[in-house]
């Protein structure tokens, strides 16, 4: 069985007891590890809103000891997923895809804690969104925030919509709604949508994840986008449409067929949720001007106008010819100040990288055999 299969499996028993983890309520903010300060994302986040514990802060059992706490005996951890680079004899054995790409990052599972389950931890304000003022100040930052955002118009309709032909959302009116938490869940999961559109992110939308209701693939990852980005704000996710018997069973069915489906699913929320918040690749302010080094046989193989386009396409967080699970990798990498990897083909064959460190000293291209 696969890391992803396992991750997979977990939150399909939380499914299976009536749990569904996009429609957790992250009120104190989203899930955060304690020793970085750095919040998951992706399938972290769901893996570790369904473990029932009241904190959003984590930790791994080594952290939780260099910080000077201890796990209380019987507690149980929780698994969230990272990634690691293969090795170049790893990548050398793996076999490329139909598409001829190669996955050069390899999951594993890092359990952690929750700070409820250790002893002599300080933990900090979990309280940060208590004030509705507050919260919903940041609700409306993020919507601000959305680059090209949609046309959004109010009427007295009976729901919200998203129309991909007009590019506009429709609302009701902010008086129709029982209070404003409900009305910024309505707009974050039609921004989700917005987000997808071929003017935008351009999200495939064609795939089927619950056979039974026909449950597409852009309305499950509006729902997940919709509690990411309610977490951020601290707003009570009111979506309570589709937890019904048929809807559990068939999405469980469904992710325990094919553990892609699931993944693939909130990687393009996450996606959604970062293009909607409008933050910038933690190196997209660098410049190819710093600390560049070409190695001698790329530089030998590639046209410098090559090597240029790379550059820039990299240091704006397009990671090329990379498969799905890498350029996830890649994102989180990014946002957690590791090193990260761009791979490109030029246009007499060669295939090339182009490696940022992960405090953004250092920008190196060369052939993969010489990494």
């Amino acid at each position: 069985m696969t890391v992803i299969e396992d991750v997979t499996n977990y939150i399909a028993k939380q499914l299976k007891k009536g749990v569904v983890p996009w429609r957790r309520t992250w009120t104190s903010g989203l899930p955060v590890n304690l020793a970085t300060g750095l919040e998951y994302r992706g399938i972290n986040i769901l893996t570790l809103g369904t473990s029932g514990h009241k904190s959003r802060y984590w930790l791994t059992y080594g952290e939780t000891v260099r910080l000077g706490g201890r796990v209380r005996k019987g507690e149980m951890p929780t698994p969230t997923i990272a990634r690691r680079w293969r090795s170049p004899l790893e990548d050398a054995a793996v076999c490329p895809e139909n598409d001829g790409r190669i996955e050069l990052s390899v999951p594993f599972i890092r359990w952690v804690f929750n700070v409820d389950q250790t002893e002599g931890l300080h933990s900090p304000n979990e309280n940060a969104f208590e004030e509705s003022s507050h919260r919903l100040e940041i609700a409306r930052d993020i919507v601000a925030l959305m680059p090209h955002t949609p046309e959004i118009v109010h009427s007295t309709c009976a729901e919200s919509s998203y129309c991909r032909h007009t590019d506009r959302i429709e609302m009701p009116h902010f008086c129709q709604f029982e209070n404003a938490d409900q009305y910024f869940t309505s707009l974050f999961h039609e921004l989700i949508h917005a987000a997808g559109s071929s003017k935008r992110l351009n999200h495939t939308t064609c795939s089927v994840v619950d056979p039974v209701n026909l449950y597409s693939f852009d309305t499950l990852v509006a729902e997940i986008g919709t509690a990411f980005l309610c977490g951020c704000a601290g707003i009570q996710n009111s979506c309570k449409q589709g937890k019904t018997p048929n809807y559990l069973d068939g999405l469980v069915h469904a992710i325990q067929q094919d553990a892609s489906i699931l993944m693939r699913c909130v990687s393009t929320a996450q996606r959604a949720v970062d293009y909607i918040k409008n933050e910038p690749h933690p190196f997209r302010h660098l410049s190819i001007n710093r600390r560049l080094i070409v190695l001698s046989d790329a530089k030998a193989l590639l046209a410098p106008e090559e090597v240029e386009r790379a550059l820039l396409r990299h240091l704006q967080g397009d990671w090329g010819d990379l498969c799905e699970n890498d350029w996830e990798a890649c994102d989180e990498a990014g946002h957690e100040g590791l090193q990260h990897l761009s791979t490109f083909r030029s246009s007499n064959g060669f295939r090339f990288w182009v490696i940022t460190e992960g405090d953004g000293s250092l920008t190196a291209v060369l052939l993969p055999y010489a990494y």
